[in-house]
């Protein structure tokens, strides 16, 4: 999808703003509830790197891909603060933008149990789609809340591959190791940041072993 028509952030800046990282501001569309805008920022990589993800969403999109749980990119746009691109805004049941991981985790120890299962569903997802992330953290994770469901984590950002062969992606037992990987570095990450939380490892790590 290409919006032709130059969307207005500036007079709404701070209202609309969602979040900031090394390579993008991102912002909620001022029309369309269901949208957020990513904005490359003055980081010299920023547009290499937004231009990377974009590539590996087209991917995703030629492969069919089941996108549940990934903010999903949906097209370019022009903004007056810039070139953007568009994505899927995760949302919880009353409108709000969800929360990220380090907020439940610092905030809301009470849901620790449910956050888990949340984080245990992302992990059999990943890698049952063979979905490549290239930097699991606590603040591209996002807890969707919903009534009358349990709570669900998205990746929002830090999506794709950045490797010299990317066709090594597409070999399956070699992207699975990947994946397992990465996710089993990201549960250490999460004990190394809150050693005062309990994160099961038999309810956490991968075991390739035991894929379906």
């Amino acid at each position: 999808m290409q919006s032709q028509s130059i969307i207005l952030l500036k007079e709404q800046e701070k209202n609309l703003h969602i979040a900031s990282g090394a390579f993008a501001h991102c912002y909620r569309h001022p029309q369309q509830a269901d949208l957020c805008i990513k904005i490359a920022t003055s980081n010299p990589k920023a547009a290499k790197r937004l231009s990377t993800d974009v590539s590996y969403y087209k991917k995703l999109h030629a492969q069919k891909k089941n996108l549940a749980q990934v903010s999903d990119m949906l097209g370019s746009c022009m903004t007056d603060l810039g070139p953007g691109h568009l994505y899927e805004c995760i949302t919880d049941s009353d409108g709000t933008v969800s929360k990220t991981l380090d907020h439940y985790i610092n905030a809301h120890p009470e849901m620790l149990g449910a956050i888990i299962t949340a984080l245990r569903g992302l992990a059999t997802y990943l890698l049952q789609n063979r979905i490549i992330i290239s930097d699991l953290h606590v603040k591209n994770i996002l807890i969707r809340v919903t009534k009358n469901q349990p709570p669900s984590a998205m990746i929002v950002d830090g999506i794709g591959d950045k490797v010299a062969i990317p066709l090594l992606n597409y070999i399956g037992p070699l992207a699975d190791a990947k994946i397992a990987r990465r996710w089993n570095r990201f549960v250490a990450y999460l004990k190394n940041k809150f050693p005062e939380i309990h994160f099961p490892d038999d309810q956490l790590l991968l075991d390739l072993g035991k894929k379906k």
